[in-house]
């Protein structure tokens, strides 16, 4: 939710049973009948949202200074929310979708100052929406395969030989001759079709088969991608590379 004053992220949850919020071990715990099943914390995943957010607006460009807030938000009447602990927490962070109109009331009244005209709110909506990229499914999963069972590298775009060497700054064929600046940009949409839409230098280097950290280096930031993190640590956004190509 975007306000000229605040933003608000909820992490929206149709879960029915006991729902049991266990931060110590990052997890929330669902119990229904006989089953016991197990979950990612929705606390951390709204958390990162709210950091991802912050990063966001400052890489664009955008005030952020303007209070950000973030909510788990259980909708399903047939939930029972139980803190295993830090319940404080928990209390403050999870809430019923009936309680969402209180809690915007309650922020509307506690922030009267202005971060965003109204033409700064359309530009960042017009923006958020180019930028939007829908979840793809987990198609590993779906084909039943492994990770292992891909076959990595760049690819030739002439004769589908894999892997190509990167030389100079180019990806050279060795069985066409075909020479190429921009042959992982196929490969980069695979990774983030099939993998993961995140990667890191680390990763890159496993998966294009190149040794430099430099080399790497050089192709996340000639992409131009959202990143969250610093240095060795920062983690890119691939999603773009599957509906845009950058040359």
């Amino acid at each position: 939710m975007t306000h000229p004053n605040f933003f608000v992220i909820f992490e929206v949850k149709n879960l029915s049973g006991k729902l049991i919020f266990d931060t110590e071990y990052n997890q929330l715990i669902r119990q229904q009948e006989d089953r016991e099943d197990y979950y990612k914390d929705p606390i951390q995943q709204v958390n990162h949202q709210h950091f991802q957010l912050e990063n966001w607006l400052k890489r664009h460009r955008f005030n952020d200074r303007i209070p950000i807030y973030s909510f788990v938000v259980i909708v399903n009447e047939n939930a029972k929310i139980e803190p295993k602990n830090k319940g404080d927490l928990i209390s403050k962070k999870v809430a019923r979708d009936t309680k969402l109109l209180d809690t915007i009331i309650s922020l509307h009244k506690t922030h009267k100052k202005a971060f965003f005209t109204n033409n700064d709110l359309r530009n960042l909506q017009e923006l958020l929406i180019k930028k939007h990229i829908p979840s793809d499914p987990e198609l590993l999963n779906l084909l039943k395969l492994n990770r292992e069972d891909l076959l990595t590298g760049v690819f030739c775009p002439e004769c589908s030989r894999c892997p190509l060497k990167r030389i100079h700054g180019r990806w050279i064929c060795l069985d066409c001759s075909t020479i190429s600046k921009n042959a992982h940009l196929q490969a980069l949409r695979d990774y983030a079709l099939l993998i993961n839409p995140t990667i890191t230098n680390v990763e890159l280097r496993k998966y294009l088969h190149t040794d430099s950290e430099a080399v790497a280096n050089y192709i996340l930031i000639s992409l131009d991608l959202d990143y969250e993190g610093i240095t060795k640590s920062r983690i890119y956004n691939l999603s773009p590379l599957q509906t845009e190509i950058k040359e």
